[in-house]
């Protein structure tokens, strides 16, 4: 085969396999099932007297021997044996003996020893170091003498106002695009009995009773019973503006439509035996004029504590943090165009042959 065919056929052969590189790993998302997952407890690691067991979610295979649980008895820990029984998203640590009030235990969760560490850890720390997740998490668990009383909650508007927001449905070849969105947030007002448990439930936003699920970028992934704003109970939607003001149009179809629509929360325990719900009518458009309670959130009474394992921070990682790599796919054009400059160049040295 000539030599120009040959540089042709290279040069051609590496800008798509670069455009290829690019579409693969645009949002290669690397540590979504690292770690130990999470626990779901109250203020100062509580749950209700009437909590059948203690919730855990986040790892891809949940077994019995990735989970250690002792009580407190005597002055001294004894080791409790315990079962996994599923409850949809979470999985519930519950003590052969029970859980009774008073009961304080340990508990230690790791993550999936046999996968996830021997084949996914090694690799995640040479690449992210001490920003990965731990291996696993402990918790004190006390049981207290108060049960759950979930009736009458409500739900407040917090911000309202048109700003850019980060948004998994991304432009091509990317992780996330910030939009500029009419958005408008949210709070769930418990009773206040309920409120020291505010960490400890599990909360799932309905609009016009579709479920709205979104991440700040396909890198991201919400835990169950929680959203995008990573504190218990809150929620953002979003209406996006038109990328012309003057044509005239609400919106482009990413988020929610433009105009009035009933939000509802529904609240649930994570063994499923307490629920409720938090309704309300809220309008989005963007252009429309400023109105009370546009500005800043407000500041809640009894800001919700953590739970054991899980950052205090109210903002999303880091996308690059998240292990989301975007190839650089400008490249694959230039180096087909210089390519092509290779084989014009190749031509002219050659030779012309004898007639």
């Amino acid at each position: 085969m000539p030599l120009t065919r040959w540089l042709s056929l290279a040069a051609l052969a590496l800008g798509l396999s670069l455009v290829e590189v690019g579409r693969a790993q645009a949002c290669s998302c690397l540590r979504r099932q690292i770690g130990p997952g999470r626990l779901y407890l109250g203020t100062g690691g509580t749950l209700p007297a009437d909590a059948t067991g203690i919730p855990w979610s986040g790892t891809p295979n949940m077994a019995p021997d990735q989970v250690r649980l002792t009580r407190e008895a005597g002055g001294r820990r004894v080791v409790v044996e315990h079962e996994l029984v599923r409850e949809g998203e979470i999985v519930l640590i519950v003590p052969r003996t029970g859980l009774r009030p008073g009961d304080v235990y340990t508990v230690t969760v790791r993550e999936d020893r046999w996968r996830t560490m021997k084949e996914r850890r090694p690799e995640l720390e040479r690449e992210f170091g001490s920003s990965i997740a731990p291996a696993e998490i402990t918790a004190r668990v006390t049981v207290t003498a108060t049960g759950l009383v979930l009736t009458d909650p409500t739900l407040r508007t917090t911000e309202h106002i048109e700003r850019p927001v980060q948004s998994q449905w991304a432009d091509a070849g990317a992780c996330s695009s910030a939009i500029q969105a009419d958005t408008l947030a949210f709070s769930v007002d418990l009773p206040p009995e309920a409120e020291p448990f505010r960490d400890y439930l599990l909360y799932r936003t309905l609009v016009d009773d579709r479920e709205w699920q979104h991440t700040e970028g396909d890198c991201a992934v919400n835990e169950p019973g929680r959203t995008w704003t990573r504190q218990p109970g809150t929620d953002r939607i979003f209406s996006e503006c038109p990328a012309d003001p003057r044509s005239g149009a609400r919106g482009l179809g990413r988020g929610v439509a433009a105009g009035r629509h009933r939000v509802r929360v529904e609240i649930r325990s994570p063994d499923g035996r307490h629920a409720a719900n938090a309704a309300a009518e809220v309008e989005l458009g963007c252009g429309r004029p400023e109105q009370p309670g546009s500005g800043p959130p407000n500041t809640p009474a009894r800001p919700p504590a953590p739970a054991p394992g899980v950052s205090k921070s109210s903002e999303p990682p880091p996308l690059q943090k998240n292990g989301c790599v975007v190839a650089n796919v400008q490249d694959a054009p230039m180096l087909i165009v210089f390519g092509a400059l290779v084989v014009g160049f190749a031509r002219r040295r050659r030779p012309v042959r004898d007639q």
